[in-house]
């Protein structure tokens, strides 16, 4: 994956009443939806990400074909392009819990 993706969840925060982003919590695979104006986080689950990509509608950086959301071991979290089949995990599409600091 070429660019970080700030992916909206669709949710509002329950502290701030914020949108709600994915990010990288911390070194590895790990990943959090986050408020964006405290940045409280939350765990995520894969039917989590199978919500957004349907609301999302996230498409491949390759050919544009529409990305799946699913695990894949070992590298956890990943989206898989319906298209071309290329693989992408998710902690590399997304910006570090950091940047909204």
């Amino acid at each position: 994956m070429k660019t970080k993706r700030f992916i909206p969840t669709g949710n509002q925060t329950k502290c701030c009443g914020a949108t709600e982003i994915l990010v990288k919590s911390r070194t590895g695979r790990y990943i959090t939806r986050n408020c964006i104006k405290c940045n409280k986080y939350h765990q995520v689950t894969t039917s989590d990400l199978h919500k957004i990509a349907d609301l999302q509608q996230l498409k491949c950086e390759e050919c544009s074909g529409q990305l799946i959301a699913g695990r894949g071991a070992p590298s956890g979290y990943q989206y898989r392009c319906k298209q071309c089949k290329a693989i992408f995990d998710l902690p590399v599409m997304l910006p570090l819990w950091t940047d909204l600091s």
